[in-house]
């Protein structure tokens, strides 16, 4: 199994392409007693299981590594002022770029509000990603820099949608 040889190296599954297809509730949000049962199981276990559930979804996918523990930092959960001090990243692989309506990872048509539009055309493209040479690479900015610098209001809310989505990453300030 594709997972057991990538895990035995102290290699963690980060996430997958199309998360939402590996949700139990997805195939068990039926039947309680065993969507319960099968959150018991270890996280490669649930993967399997998802897996051997539905193999006629799963004939390719791609999951992202890392070493370690994947710690994601729940944005909902820290003061306001961590929040809008925090530097906000453009998710690099928004299709079609620039577009107020877009994909997301599970191809589905997302229509951004016109706040979250703006907010994304100033926030700085991931500098992890390579670009073509005559495109220069922004430092990313305060969240509360870019929203001083729009010209209508956009929510906390808003930007947590983008962070829900993916199509924005916040990186804690230093």
């Amino acid at each position: 199994w594709q997972f057991r040889r990538v895990l035995l190296r102290s290699i963690q599954i980060a996430g997958f392409s199309t998360p939402k297809l590996w949700k139990l509730d997805r195939l068990l949000g039926g039947a309680p007693d065993a969507l319960a049962r099968a959150k018991k199981l270890s996280q490669e276990q649930q993967y399997r299981l998802v897996e051997l559930l539905d193999p006629d979804t799963f004939t390719h996918y791609e999951f992202f590594l890392v070493k370690g523990d994947v710690k994601r930092k729940d944005w909902r959960e820290v003061s306001d002022e961590e929040f809008y001090s925090a530097k906000a990243i453009r998710q690099a692989g928004i299709q079609p770029w620039p577009a107020d309506r877009v994909f997301d990872q599970d191809y589905n048509l997302v229509q951004f509000t016109d706040a979250e539009y703006a907010f994304l055309q100033l926030c700085a493209q991931d500098p992890t990603v390579e670009t073509f040479e005559y495109e220069e690479v922004e430092e990313p900015q305060a969240v509360k820099d870019i929203v001083a610098k729009m010209d209508s209001p956009i929510t906390k809310e808003e930007i947590l949608r983008l962070l829900d989505l993916e199509f924005l990453f916040l990186q804690p300030s230093k």
